[in-house]
């Protein structure tokens, strides 16, 4: 990928060549290789998780390499694509634990960070909305789904899912309107049956 304008040969000599000077910078036994692998040696290095503003750079990872051939600019682009899919992930796992906590308010700032990643996802938007809800904020709820709206139709040409608009009503209703329920038939009741899962009905307590 590296070398993909020369021939085979050619490449495999200016690999050798790049791995001596690696290895000549390095303390030795730092890089471990065999014929077919080559790994940094797992006990000389400490890893740190990828959080905050290192993990939203996800798009930068290894900007200083691009363009070196077209092989390794799809290569980047594979793995640019896999780490914020993982940083995603991890964000959201962090939500539904506040959320099923009752402390969606300490939940924005990542749910901010997931629209940062993936602006047109939907799902940090039905995060949002609960978040708002739980911190009894109807405006915020209002607020990022008419946002959601402008945006899908200036960039996208279409409009936010049935479900995220039932969710989006469904929250206002209950902001506005008094609930006789008691709390856990509000629980079971608060989503649309077939939906209950897919947009936090166990969150609405």
């Amino acid at each position: 990928m590296l070398w993909g304008g020369r021939g085979e040969a050619q490449a495999r000599a200016s690999l050798r060549q790049a791995l001596r000077e690696i290895r000549s910078s390095v303390d030795s036994g730092f890089i471990q290789s065999d014929r077919d692998h080559l790994w940094i040696e797992r006990t000389r290095i400490q890893s740190q998780s990828l959080e905050g503003a290192q993990a939203e750079a996800c798009g930068d990872l290894y900007a200083d390499l691009n363009h070196i051939t077209p092989q390794f600019d799809e290569w980047l682009m594979v793995e640019r694509s896999n780490c914020a899919a993982q940083h995603w992930a991890s964000l959201k796992a962090q939500v539904e634990d506040l959320l099923e906590t009752q402390r969606g308010g300490e939940a924005m700032p990542l749910i901010e960070r997931m629209e940062r990643i993936d602006p047109h996802n939907e799902d940090w938007l039905r995060l949002g909305m609960l978040a708002e809800y739980q911190a009894a904020h109807p405006a915020g709820i209002e607020k990022l789904y008419c946002e959601m709206v402008e945006r899908l139709d200036r960039e996208l040409g279409v409009s936010p899912a049935s479900q995220t608009k039932a969710l989006r009503d469904l929250l206002l209703e209950m902001l506005t309107v008094p609930v006789r329920q008691p709390t856990g038939a509000l629980k079971e009741s608060a989503a649309l049956p077939e939906e209950r899962g897919a947009i936090g009905g166990r969150w609405l307590a």
